[in-house]
């Protein structure tokens, strides 16, 4: 109960403070009273700080108080640096940098001393820890800046000493989960201040449970209790999931079309929905087409050809007039069916094309001109401010803020970003020098923390997450996907933090959920008086899931004993049917096949059989820009094979110094280069310079090898092709190459370009890896004495393989196969190559695997019901 004595009412989160406010708006129609200061804890706290600061105060520690986003691009900064001076080869420290930031504000919340992290950190991770930490607070009392925790632990510290804040009467709202720093910072208020908790009474509640047969079921069973309650007059409806981030989209989405169809007839219309979990300003689409022009300006940029649409092409601030001639231009570009193309590729297809020559397009290579003299401009570093004045004159030129027919909700989107612009000039982090390829990594991260703005007023219905706290009362609440996956899922440890301190303070452990649960289903008490809650029985493969505990009164142990399966029929109406073997493969004919469905079948049949046999495949957008990964695994073995068809042996080889080599493999890799400039124009000259320089080094580390720490070979062929028969499927098939050795021997060779180690026991007892297996015993090679990988890569070069005997001079990284003599080691591989291919034909479509790590790579693995698998196995093994 709120009455009328309290002269400040504060909030944890801002959402609360809208509560409180709605709450007094309605006591002000009944009764005059004076409206209190309503506001967050740490809003207030800095307020009353910095004003007791400038009166004639006994203290003068006014501080900046850094913003969360300024947090991360702090740590951001500190990290990058560090990692940098320690040759750590990261392409990405997005993740470490949430988990540093995670780990100082558990260390502040926890009171988690120094000179105890230090103690206890013995890995390498927390020592790494240790030291950012340090460097930060380092940092911040250099600066006079402060996180907002550090500013807590001060104003604690001050208001002991000087009394800040007193002679208020002050009432907490939603404080019923405090850390120990925030139950220190109540306490040392107490004690020159009257305290208060606003506590709502528990509610007489209408209870359902409710459990679905999939999750899509279990989303149409909530949009049809909206549709319901709606209907019925509803004016406040609660919708709560512990995956909000998961489920909010598709959520939102069917409420859109099944209770505001005219939301997608009128775009003016507001939605009937309010949700914590707010879009960040770059899932924006205008903002977003603005980042994407300034990626554009970057030096030899490519970008996919969706992303040229949508920022240059089909958006209408270059001009309205001509905008139906770059939609034509588009449309032509889209026919192509280039992976990418740079603003070089489209100026030159725009001024050279002659099927392009009528339209007019005049004010799109204006465009293209302002962010090519752009790009020039921004070669140098600059400081961020300077950078933010530089990108909004670009913007500003090609009249970005300017479109035409904006609605009002996107020229929100652009206030937004311009606030938050402004704020980004005043950084108290980045004070230096910065290339723009480092400005556009901070700017992310600003827009990325900036909410889009939100509507006014309140809505019909509030999405919100599990640890949310809404003080206001509902007429109705659904809590959903109550699985025990989602909540409380993995127990999830700060990676940085020592393991030792996160036991010692119960920090995400059981002891850490069991008191979040407890005070979550006191707060379910007094949400509203008509709660449901429910779960799935499957996830979206039909993998079996089970409820979160503690939620459903009559289920134990995560099996339903009497609720019916909503969407699911009675077991008596379901025929079983046993799906291990297909119908044989019959007939005379040879099939031919590529060597992955025999590959897939050795490590689980029902793979070969869905992918290979079904042509079932995972489907992708194909996300390649310039050369794939496997593109330029295929033109390294096509110099290779061009090297050793010229010099043919290892003597002329080693006889070559390391700057013929150079020389020699220079003029292969032109040759080659000059036919892919032809086959792929969407390559700029810098990219192919980049992939010149690539092959040089690749080429020139694997030949150093061959030449230092391979004995006396020559090449006897390279691409060598021939064809397996094993049963009814034939293989085509081509060996990289193949060397013979001073004694007559054969060895086989196979260039891999990937980064994954070559594992030998995958060739002996039962082979995973069948290609080398079916070189050895198919294609009739004599004298046959070994097989090799040829790791082909920058930083790691070697020969992994099987030998019947050791060479003088051993040649690379062979050893003898122990496991099986070589004389038996072919007939092993025949007799398992040809077992594959029979259990192919007839059928076997079992799921079974020695390994479930061997699946890792698998494009069907969803419809392989590995969960299905795994509770048949519990249920046999019970039952013995």
């Amino acid at each position: 109960m709120i009455n009328k004595t309290y002269n400040v009412i504060l909030c944890q989160t801002k959402n609360q403070v809208n509560d409180i406010r709605l709450i007094f708006e309605n006591l002000i129609e009944k009764e005059s009273i004076p409206l209190p200061t309503i506001s967050t804890l740490n809003d207030w706290l800095v307020e009353q700080y910095q004003e007791f600061c400038m009166a004639a105060a006994p203290i003068n520690e006014s501080r900046v108080i850094l913003s969360g986003i300024e947090e991360s691009m702090l740590w951001k900064v500190i990290i990058d640096e560090d990692l940098n001076k320690r040759d750590y080869s990261l392409l990405d420290t997005d993740a470490i940098v949430q988990e540093a930031l995670s780990a100082d504000q558990i260390i502040k919340n926890y009171q988690i001393s120094m000179d105890e992290l230090k103690e206890a950190s013995l890995s390498k991770e927390s020592t790494f820890l240790y030291e950012w930490l340090k460097e930060f607070n380092k940092y911040c009392s250099k600066k006079r800046v402060l996180s907002r925790l550090s500013f807590i632990e001060l104003f604690i510290k001050q208001q002991k000493e000087y009394k800040v804040v007193s002679e208020n009467n002050i009432l907490f709202a939603g404080f019923d989960n405090n850390t120990p720093l925030y139950e220190k910072l109540l306490k040392v208020l107490q004690e020159a201040n009257q305290i208060s908790h606003f506590k709502k009474e528990d509610i007489k509640q209408n209870r359902q449970e409710k459990s679905y047969a999939k999750p899509d079921l279990e989303m149409l069973g909530v949009t049809q209790w909206v549709k319901t309650k709606v209907a019925e007059g509803a004016r406040k409806l609660l919708i709560i999931s512990p995956v909000l981030s998961k489920v909010q989209i598709n959520l939102q989405n069917k409420i859109n079309r099944e209770v505001n169809p005219e939301i997608f007839k009128n775009l003016s219309k507001e939605s009937i929905y309010d949700s914590d979990l707010q879009r960040p300003l770059t899932s924006e689409p205008i903002i977003r087409a603005g980042l994407q022009l300034l990626e554009l300006t970057q030096q030899a940029q490519m970008i996919k050809p969706k992303i040229i649409y949508e920022c240059l092409l089909f958006n209408n601030w270059i001009d309205n007039r001509f905008y139906a001639e770059r939609e034509k231009l588009g449309n032509y570009l889209k026919l192509k069916n280039n992976p990418s193309y740079s603003i070089h590729s489209i100026q030159h297809i725009i001024d050279n094309d002659p099927k392009l020559k009528d339209l007019e397009l005049d004010s799109l290579k204006d465009t293209l001109k302002i962010l090519k003299k752009y790009r020039k401009l921004w070669s140098k570093s600059l400081r961020l401010r300077e950078w933010v004045y530089q990108i909004e004159a670009l913007w500003n030129e090609i009249k970005f803020s300017e479109i035409n027919f904006l609605l009002s909700f996107e020229i929100n989107n652009l206030n937004s970003l311009y606030a938050s612009l402004h704020q980004l000039k005043n950084n108290e982090v980045v004070d230096g020098l910065i290339e723009f390829k480092t400005f556009l990594k901070l700017l992310f991260i600003h827009l990325e923390s900036w909410p889009a703005p939100k509507k006014d007023g309140q809505s019909l219905i509030d999405i919100k997450g599990f640890y949310e706290n809404p003080i206001k009362e509902y007429d109705a609440i659904w809590l959903m996907n109550m699985n025990d996956n989602h909540w409380p899922g993995k127990l999830m440890f700060n990676s940085l933090l020592p393991m030792k301190l996160q036991k010692k303070y119960h920090i995400f452990d059981e002891e850490y959920y069991k008191q979040i649960n407890t005070v979550h289903q006191d707060r379910l008490k007094k949400f509203g008086p008509n709660l449901t809650i429910s779960f799935s029985q499957t996830d979206e493969d039909g993998n079996p899931l089970f409820c979160s505990n503690n939620y459903f009164s009559d289920i134990k142990e995560g099996l339903i004993t009497k609720k019916r399966i909503e969407g699911k029929k009675s077991l008596n109406d379901v025929d079983f049917i046993l799906d291990n073997y297909a119908p044989e493969v019959t007939g005379e004919k040879k099939i031919s096949r590529g060597t992955a469905c025999l590959e897939n079948f050795q490590k689980c049949p029902a793979w070969a059989f869905y992918e290979n046999r079904l042509g079932a495949f995972k489907s992708q957008e194909d996300e390649v820009e310039e050369l794939s990964p496997m593109a330029r695994g295929t033109i390294a073995h096509e110099l290779l094979e061009a090297f050793w068809r010229k010099y043919k042996n290892s003597e002329v080889l080693k006889s070559m110094s390391d700057e013929q080599i150079k020389n020699n493999i220079t003029q292969i890799i032109e040759g080659k280069l000059k036919t892919l400039e032809a086959s792929l124009p969407f390559l700029s000259p810098f990219q192919i310079k980049v992939q010149s320089n690539y092959f040089n080094r690749l080429l020139f580390n694997w030949l150093s090898y061959e030449k230092n720490h391979r004995g006396i070979f020559k090449v006897s062929s390279t691409e060598k092709a021939f064809t397996a028969n094993i049963g009814r499927l034939s293989f085509k098939l081509k060996i990289d190459r193949v060397d013979e050795y001073t004694d007559g021997s054969m060895i086989v060779i196979d260039y891999k370009t990937g980064s994954t180690t070559p594992n030998l026991s995958d060739y002996q007892g039962t082979i995973k890896s069948l290609q080398l297996p079916l070189y050895a015993a198919y294609s009739e090679i004599k004298n046959l004495s070994a097989i090799g990988i040829a790791k082909v890569s920058i930083n790691d070069q070697k020969i992994y393989g099987l030998t019947s005997h050791i060479q003088l001079p051993p040649d690379g990284d062979l050893v003898l196969s122990k496991k099986i003599s070589w004389e038996h080691l072919i007939p092993s591989w025949q007799e398992q190559i040809f077992n594959a291919a029979s259990g192919f034909l007839k059928g076997d479509a079992s799921i079974t695997f020695t390994d479930q790590k061997d699946l890792d790579y698998c494009s069907v693995k969803s419809i392989l019901r590995l969960g299905d698998k795994k509770r048949q196995f519990e249920e046999e093994v019970d039952g013995k």
